[in-house]
């Protein structure tokens, strides 16, 4: 928290004029609230990037506002921005780079800006020849010193746990980023990073909440009861927050840490079971720690008393708050602890705040993994050998699902075949007088199956199956059948008598004897020995 007077707190949660002023001291370029459009200053900051806590953090705050009748190109240009309510303090908002730019037109020519703090140019710099460059094995204190040294940043007076700690060479990789340098050493020395206001980084450390207590009038004064003092940095009532969302628990204490050497295994550990288990699984800096049981148990002491409520709130803004401070919200049942562990400050004259703290009440079970000493290159060429090999893995289900449908063709080509074969064999079947035989049933599976001769003694069709069936002659002396569909039907042998239809008969003609006969109506008797009246084609 910036230190300000309680007086000025006050003015921010009340309605007073405040003042932004944004500078660019390399071109001597100052904005105010008369060039800036109505509201559009926005400061995000954050140090955990994780549900639950990490204890890396190093994220680069971003800051982005809008000018009227602003034309010039400052991209790159480092700028700082204040803010101050009424005549009081003024408090520093932001310091870093102006990263884009864009040009709209409204009613007035707009410009938009978006700029990082310092950190930005760090994460994803190349400090590969650096750390070879090292001298092993290397104290804590002396790592961080030089590497600050190396990246222009400015830290915050500090003593770290581990500080004192030597570190071999672990890393192998052939590249590695000041962001990956940074996270290892803050989450070694249980510690947060962050850039400040000051312009300097800062090791920010969730310090164990305080609450207030008050005993009522029937307690007071008792041997072992005091009144303390909460060590929140603010305490937010009803008045000043605007809308407040939060979990029904405590996060649980953390009350043992272990470090996870590259084989997998478990590398050093420190503190019991009673709550939580903080692993540190991914840290090639902690895996050269020279005295790794006693580098444990300083980052134990460092993070086990961060307790508290997940919790969303909105506020008026209060720009003297910074990441990591402590603040309370009392509601009408519950009194809510927590930290700010990421925040959005936005506005000008209607100043608001977001904060917000996220976690799950317990940390959910490590799962052990191997994190071998690999670089980045190798990582790429395993991914990539990997995607290949299931590209490759793909094709061959591919090729052999085109075999399989090859197969299929073939078998249907096959099948094809046996229903021409089939048509053949009926044709042939046509052209053969059969004395005494009964066909039970004949199915011909074809898209299109032409019969030219059928003559048979004595012939039973009970199903006769085509997509397409023409029978041009059938010469049958005694058949029964219940649909004949025919362009002619040629009896030479036999009346019609013979021919005892159970369905209809659909024929263009019936000759018998080389006669055609017409359309006649007889009273036939059946097999049964029952009389119906039949209209056929004959005499």
């Amino acid at each position: 928290m910036i230190n300000i007077s309680d007086e000025e707190k006050a003015l921010y949660k009340g309605v007073v004029h405040k003042t932004v002023v944004i500078t660019v001291p390399n071109r001597n370029i100052t904005f105010t609230n008369t060039d800036l459009i109505k509201e559009s200053v926005t400061l995000t900051e954050r140090i955990e990037t994780e549900r639950n806590l990490s204890f890396k953090g190093c994220c680069a705050s971003v800051f982005s506002f809008s000018v009227n009748n602003f034309v010039q190109d400052i991209r790159g240009e480092y700028i700082e921005a204040t803010i101050q309510a009424d005549e009081g303090t003024v408090i520093p908002l932001f310091c870093g780079y102006i990263e884009t730019q864009s040009n709209r037109t409204f009613e007035d020519f707009q410009t938009d800006f978006t700029a990082y703090d310092p950190l930005i140019n760090v994460l994803d710099r190349d400090v590969t020849a650096w750390y070879n460059s090292l001298t092993f094995p290397i104290l804590v204190r002396n790592m961080r010193n030089s590497f600050f040294s190396l990246v222009g940043i400015t830290q915050e007076s500090a003593a770290l746990v581990n500080d004192n700690q030597t570190l071999n060479k672990t890393i192998e990789d052939k590249v590695i980023t000041g962001g990956d340098i940074l996270r290892w050493l803050c989450q070694i020395n249980g510690r947060f990073g962050l850039i400040g206001r000051d312009k300097k980084f800062h090791y920010v450390q969730l310090a164990q909440a305080i609450e207030g207590l008050y005993p009522d009038d029937a307690l007071f004064p008792a041997d072992n009861l005091y009144p303390r003092e909460s060590n929140a940095s603010e305490e937010i009532l009803k008045a000043v927050y605007s809308a407040i969302s939060y979990q029904p628990f405590h996060t649980d204490w953390i009350s043992k840490v272990s470090i996870i050497g590259k084989n997998g295994t478990i590398q050093g550990t420190a503190g019991d079971n009673t709550g939580d288990e903080f692993y540190i699984s991914d840290n090639k800096l902690a895996w050269g720690l020279g005295n790794i049981t006693q580098a444990t148990q300083a980052i134990l002491n460092e993070v086990r008393g961060a307790r508290y409520t997940p919790a969303d709130i909105d506020a008026k803004g209060l720009p003297y708050l910074e990441c990591g401070d402590i603040i309370i919200a009392n509601t009408r049942r519950n009194v809510i602890t927590t930290y700010i562990l990421e925040r959005t400050l936005k506005g000008i004259q209607a100043l608001t705040d977001a904060y917000g703290s996220d976690s799950d009440q317990s940390r959910p079970p490590y799962v052990p993994t191997v994190v071998t000493d690999v670089n980045a290159n190798q990582l790429a060429t395993s991914n990539a050998q990997s995607k290949a090999d299931s590209a490759y893995t793909n094709a061959g289900t591919a090729q052999s699902r085109a075999d399989s449908a090859y197969s299929y063709a073939g078998t249907a080509d096959s099948h094809a075949g046996a229903a021409q074969t089939k048509a053949n064999q009926a044709y042939e079947l046509a052209a053969t007088k059969v004395t005494a035989n009964e066909v039970n049933t004949m199915i011909l599976n074809a898209g299109f199956a032409r019969i030219s001769d059928l003559n048979a003694t004595n012939a039973r069709i009970d199903s006769l199956s085509a997509t397409v069936a023409t029978i041009n002659n059938a010469y049958i002396t005694r058949a029964t059948c219940q649909t004949i569909v025919s362009q002619s039907i040629s009896s030479y042998f036999a009346g019609l008598s013979a021919l005892i239809v159970q369905g209809n008969i659909t024929c263009g003609s019936i000759s018998i004897g080389g006669v055609t006969m017409g359309k006649q109506q007889r009273n036939f008797r059946m097999a049964d020995g029952s009389t119906r009246l039949i209209t056929y084609i004959g005499t």
